[in-house]
């Protein structure tokens, strides 16, 4: 969806739509906003912005805004090629007819990435964003729909892993330098039938039928201290059947 708008507003002069259409569909884009359902998280915003747009939009766009916006601005080959995509992907997403007509939407997707080629040029059908959609309906066939496999969820987790990251350099390394702490400081504090396990490490290795983590000491209930290194290789299982 995105390579498609890219195309319309800044593609080559067969495909590239005129100022004035551009401004025509933005100003229905803002008049259409006032309709969004709550449901949406993002209204409508004007493709002057488009550079902006996120996932969930270009989404909404291709489901439900631009068969209508489109169907009276836009030239009709164009229209309708359009209209291919919208329904191959509609049929992938719904649970019940991605069962029924994925061969067809298979064949909508072959039929679109093949007039792409002629209505757009060859050299502007990129693997990733135009010729993956041949495959998209056999992973629709393993998976089910496509939100079964949507990358949104997974996209919405990045704000939270920039949290972690402070600097630029080695932002792999930071990350895993994060978890490991996140992990020491859920198992700082575990207790036990009243006994307090800590130092954990992973240092094993484990007997039979133990599972990590480990504990290098233990508080008694009455305050006194265990050292464990004596039995290190025992889980925290081990260790209380130890004690």
């Amino acid at each position: 969806m995105r390579q498609l708008m890219y195309m319309w507003i800044q593609g080559p002069l067969t495909v590239r739509q005129s100022a004035k259409n551009i401004n025509s569909m933005s100003d229905q884009l803002t008049q259409l906003n006032v309709w969004v359902p709550k449901e949406f998280v993002r209204g409508l915003r004007s493709l002057q912005l488009v550079k902006r747009f996120k996932g969930s939009e270009f989404r909404k766009l291709l489901l439900y805004v631009l068969p209508v916006v489109l169907r009276k601005n836009f030239p009709q080959e164009l229209y309708e090629h359009f209209l291919v995509l919208h329904v191959a992907v509609t049929v992938m997403l719904d649970p019940i007819l991605c069962t029924q007509f994925i061969d067809g939407a298979k064949e909508y997707c072959v039929f679109f990435v093949q007039a792409f080629k002629d209505l757009y040029g060859p050299q502007f059908v990129s693997h990733n964003a135009v010729h993956a959609l041949i495959h998209i309906a056999d992973d629709v066939k393993r998976f089910g729909p496509l939100d079964n496999f949507s990358s949104f969820k997974f996209e919405i987790f990045y704000q939270s892993l920039l949290k972690l990251i402070h600097k630029g350099r080695k932002p792999l390394q930071q990350l895993a330098s994060r978890f490991s702490e996140f992990e020491r400081l859920r198992y700082s504090n575990t207790v036990v039938d009243g006994i307090r396990l800590c130092r954990p490490h992973c240092d094993g290795p484990l007997i039979s039928e133990c599972v990590g983590p480990q504990f290098k000491c233990c508080i008694l209930p009455n305050g006194s201290e265990i050292n464990l290194s004596p039995i290190i290789v025992y889980s925290w299982r081990a260790v209380l059947l130890r004690l």
